[in-house]
């Protein structure tokens, strides 16, 4: 069964399997949604009977423009057995085309700015299984020149005392200007209004936190320096 509320792509699934998978066996494939720029996702599954399991997976666009419909395929070419090496190969290949269910957007256009670090909210589009909220994150030179990471997260509750888990569906942008938006769970249909706070993580890159490596034209492979910077360790706050 799959879903589609405008951004992201949410799929459930069953398994019977011939023989015991383990508690939480891994899924070779993800969902590639046709016609993106990017995207990102997630998947989980659990064990719910003798060799029965079910599963969710999720796929998030990136793109800025909103599109009604999606054509989405699922290519499987393994299932890992939790706890082995073992794995299950076959090849299950499924395609979908979905529309996005019924919403309705709200522009919002509100931000606060705290330490160099200014964040704000786009829009909410609310879905009847989801809401989607849409923001920005505007860094200042003085934070980009001392720190190499600056990573933005909302938290939300309602005025009801409602507190709603979500997920990241990625981003885009450039160093100092990035777009984000991320997934929560239905809106309580009482909820008047909505409480979004941001926490700035700030973060020192390390050869044991960050790294990369440049392929030459010979096809060698080159480590990239971390350049350094003033800012040590990791510093969050609260907006």
């Amino acid at each position: 069964d799959a879903i589609y509320d405008g951004k992201t792509v949410l799929l459930t699934y069953s398994i019977e399997s011939e023989q015991d998978l383990g508690d939480q066996p891994r899924i070779g494939g993800y969902l590639d949604i046709k016609e993106t720029s990017g995207g990102s996702g997630s998947q989980h599954i659990s064990k719910v009977g003798e060799n029965q399991y079910v599963g969710l997976i999720t796929g998030s666009r990136l793109d800025e423009k909103d599109v009604d419909s999606v054509n989405v395929k699922w290519k499987v070419g393994s299932i890992s057995i939790d706890g082995t090496e073992e794995k299950v190969k076959g090849n299950w290949n499924f395609s979908l085309s979905l529309q996005a269910s019924d919403n309705e957007v709200q522009f919002v256009d509100q931000g606060i700015e705290q330490n160099g670090v200014n964040v704000t909210i786009d829009k909410i589009t609310v879905t009847p299984m989801s809401f989607i909220v849409y923001y920005d994150q505007l860094v200042s030179k003085e934070v980009l020149d001392k720190w190499h990471g600056i990573d933005v997260e909302i938290t939300i509750k309602d005025a009801l005392g409602n507190y709603y888990a979500g997920d990241g569906n990625g981003g885009f942008g450039q160093e100092n200007y990035m777009s984000w938006s991320k997934t929560f769970k239905k809106l309580d249909p009482d909820a008047t209004k909505l409480i979004i706070t941001p926490s700035v993580t700030l973060v020192e890159y390390t050869s044991e936190n960050h790294g990369g490596v440049e392929i030459t034209a010979d096809g060698e492979t080159k480590t990239i320096a971390i350049p350094t910077k003033e800012g040590k360790g990791r510093e969050e706050f609260e907006m």
